[in-house]
């Protein structure tokens, strides 16, 4: 069996993405694919937002504005964030270790942040793989959604930087009915099995489908 990690904070309208990922179905051997899946590697301690190139080799391939929190920080890494005293906001911690990212699932006129990795390996023809991401939603997000999934595929993809517009990738891994994540607490556990066509080399991760395809919950109706 394989098992990857990868600790995700989704922040988007925001849910929290914790993922770890994959099992190798039918198979007594560990082996992970997803490098620092956790992100507990870094090459420099984040100390800003849409840091996520700092968790080596993790990209966010819109600009890479994806945020990445880790607790080797002392500083409040987000300017917005004013008032919290913790790199966490508002003080989130990490499902393991210290660190996790955060990205938009959902805002209005399709506006999406992703994650994206290079696998160690490429995944082989019709071996099923068990994945599995834990997720949470952002405790001052206006509107929480669905639709957090991982995306497997042969080849990156490079988005225009501040156009935040949708990636049209296959979702591949979501949550049983794909709820929309309102926890703000604790870490919600999602898994799934995926049988590779044996080209896939990169993962992806966020929201696949455009705002009429996504469902939302509007937790701050005043706001």
């Amino acid at each position: 069996m394989i098992f990857y990690g990868i600790n995700i904070r989704v922040k988007g309208s925001l849910s929290l993405l914790f993922i770890f990922l994959n099992l190798l179905c039918n198979s007594q051997t560990f082996q992970n694919l997803v490098p620092n899946g956790s992100f507990e590697s870094y090459s420099i301690c984040p100390s800003f937002d849409s840091e996520i190139y700092q968790a080596v080799p993790w990209t966010g391939p819109i600009g890479n504005s994806t945020d990445y929190y880790n607790a080797c920080s002392n500083v409040v890494n987000v300017p917005h964030y004013a008032g919290i005293s913790s790199v966490y906001p508002y003080n989130l911690n990490a499902k393991h270790g210290q660190a996790y990212a955060g990205l938009f699932l959902y805002k209005q006129a399709e506006y999406r942040e992703y994650l994206q990795v290079k696998l160690n390996d490429t995944l082989i023809q019709n071996v099923c793989y068990y994945m599995e991401f834990y997720a949470t939603s952002y405790q001052a997000t206006k509107y929480n959604s669905n639709n957090a999934a991982i995306s497997l595929s042969n080849y990156s993809t490079t988005i225009i930087p501040n156009t935040h517009t949708l990636i049209n990738f296959i979702p591949h891994v979501s949550a049983f009915g794909n709820p929309i994540i309102k926890d703000t607490i604790n870490w919600q556990r999602i898994a799934g099995l995926y049988s590779a066509n044996g080209n896939e080399t990169y993962l992806t991760i966020g929201n696949f489908y455009d705002d009429a395809n996504t469902d939302t919950v509007n937790m701050y109706p005043p706001g």
